[in-house]
């Protein structure tokens, strides 16, 4: 994944997170349209870009810098959102877990073969909304 403000870019943060922002929601309603029409496999992938990208979005307008054309790792996003939203409670530990889940799972290989794939797309689907609405309430994006 590499979403990262460009050194040319003319956008503000707060006109970079709100791009990041409306990224992740078209990544999440592609995911639920993905869902219905049984691809599985590609509803959890658009359902990770639509976390990645809200996890972007609020450390965007927590001003955390990342040094320009960064890619950012999961595991970077993951601890930042632990140590500045989980830690005080501005963010469920159960969210930040859902994040890392569907991390895992978007990796997994045999996700269109198993037999409780819909059920854990759902799941997945499901979560990237709460993720995506609870980062939305926070920052007013």
């Amino acid at each position: 994944m590499t979403t990262v403000r460009q050194p040319h870019s003319n956008l503000s943060k707060n006109e970079f997170a709100q791009q990041l922002a409306n990224k992740g929601l078209v990544a999440l309603q592609s995911s639920r349209l993905l869902l219905k029409h049984g691809d599985c496999s590609g509803a959890i992938d658009r359902a990770y870009v639509s976390m990645y990208c809200m996890a972007l979005t609020a450390l965007e307008c927590e001003q955390v810098n990342f040094p320009v054309s960064f890619s950012v790792k999961h595991a970077t996003l993951s601890n930042e959102l632990f140590s500045r939203f989980v830690s005080n409670g501005r963010l469920s530990m159960k969210l930040a877990a859902d994040f890392d889940r569907t991390h895992a799972d978007r990796n997994a290989n045999d996700l269109a073969y198993a037999p409780a794939c819909f059920s854990q797309a759902q799941y997945i689907v499901d979560s990237a909304v709460m993720f995506f609405y609870a980062i939305q309430d926070l920052f007013e994006v």
